[in-house]
């Protein structure tokens, strides 16, 4: 029914009928002016076409609206193979909620969706052409994770040899003095190379690179072990003894998870190209696939932990602000906030409004900057999500905080008095 003209009327129509005759295995409805209502309709209709395999839409007019319920479709279908939406109306939302849904399905790899000649930005035509491509890169990063042990061990081992300060050095510069170097020889990442035994990790962690290495250690321990100022010695008894497994922990932590060795230009600085890295938006490119990757980690009743070290940076990084906002609106009950100290006030202040955080280049800055204003609702109702889920976890946090400051015996008559 190719190049019918039946709009969205006849889109309905068609759903209608699919509801009662589910044996459809190909259904080619493309040049129809289909748009969303007619996208959407369709593709509640299809989720129980359990025999469908291919699913022609191509150049009609859905936009993120339709995207969004056929991303659906494709999270859990149990056939389609092949889902061709060239020639739409679907932007970089669009796109990420169809990648999202194809890593989630476990048949995510053997889907091919097409997504040429659509209005998007931040992905390569050649990655559109085959959305399982970056799917398959979703899939593999979100089960490498370092354990809480590995994080001890080198850092016990950093501040006994001299590489790591802990009032000074940061975790950019344990990634270029020890993983980098560390996994060279592999190229591969420093969980691929020392981690491959490691269990999938069930914590997306959000951090600055510019913050403290100690800052990050210390925060994860804590999320581990709910204890809020735990021993970084590993000849503690909590560690030596390690009844209830905590060193066994495993997260996501992009340092270690992410093969900097395609990431790492040494020549972004001067404005110079390594042909060695892949760019945003390639299929096989990392960095621009962590709100994917959280999702994954999310999906199997994971967490996301946001480390506000002690200077607050991770709150004035673009990279990390946008990291926040993303977790923030995927599910906010499976946020967790952890401070490296008792937050300043007023809260407000603790807050860089998002056009006037740093980034490492002025590409970043502006690319973020763009799709706040497009798909975020602009710089004012992104700074608001932010704040307002952030000064809620400082509430909570700062409480819990000042009660495990308070000497014991304070502590006790705080509580009876409570």
């Amino acid at each position: 029914m190719s190049n019918a003209d039946i709009g969205n009327p006849g889109a309905i129509l068609f759903s209608e009928t699919l509801t009662q005759y589910k044996g459809v295995n190909n259904l080619n409805l493309a040049g129809n002016r289909i748009g969303d209502e007619g996208a959407t309709a369709l593709a509640k209709a299809i989720q129980g076409c359990v025999k469908l395999q291919v699913l022609c839409l191509s150049f009609n007019r859905i936009g993120d609206v339709g995207a969004k319920e056929i991303a659906r479709l494709v999270e859990k279908h149990p056939t389609l193979r092949l889902l061709n939406l060239d020639g739409n109306l679907i932007t970089d939302v669009g796109v990420s909620l169809l990648l999202g849904a194809l890593s989630t399905n476990p048949r995510g790899l053997d889907i091919c969706i097409a997504l040429t000649s659509n209005p998007v930005k931040r992905i390569s035509t050649k990655s559109l052409e085959n959305l399982a491509k970056s799917a398959a890169t979703v899939k593999t990063l979100s089960t490498r994770g370092v354990t809480l042990g590995q994080l001890l061990k080198m850092y016990a081992q950093g501040c006994s040899d001299g590489t790591i300060e802990p009032e000074t050095t940061t975790t950019s510069d344990v990634a270029l003095d020890i993983i980098v170097p560390a996994s060279a020889a592999a190229r591969q990442s420093h969980a691929e190379v020392f981690g491959s035994g490691n269990a999938r990790p069930m914590n997306f962690v959000i951090h600055a690179w510019n913050g403290l290495f100690r800052d990050l250690v210390r925060a994860i321990a804590s999320h581990a072990t709910r204890d809020p100022n735990p021993s970084l010695d590993l000849k503690d008894p909590l560690w030596v003894f390690d009844a209830f497994g905590y060193k066994e922990k495993s997260y996501f932590i992009d340092v270690f998870c992410v093969n900097q060795h395609a990431t790492l230009n040494s020549m972004r600085r001067f404005g110079l190209d390594d042909p060695s890295t892949f760019h945003i938006g390639d299929s096989s490119c990392q960095i621009d696939k962590f709100h994917l990757i959280a999702e994954q980690i999310q999906n199997r009743n994971g967490r996301v932990l946001v480390v506000v070290d002690y200077d607050n940076l991770v709150l004035s990084r673009i990279l990390c602000i946008k990291e926040v906002h993303q977790a923030i609106c995927s599910d906010p009950s499976k946020v967790d906030v952890s401070f490296c100290r008792l937050p300043s006030f007023p809260y407000d202040k603790m807050f860089t409004p998002v056009e006037n955080c740093k980034a490492s280049c002025c590409d970043d800055m502006d690319r973020i900057l763009e799709e706040v204003e497009d798909d975020r609702g602009g710089h004012v109702a992104f700074d608001k999500d932010v704040v307002e889920f952030m000064t809620s976890s400082i509430s909570a946090k700062y409480q819990e905080k000042i009660q495990a400051l308070m000497p014991k015996e304070i502590r006790g008559i705080a509580n009876n008095n409570e």
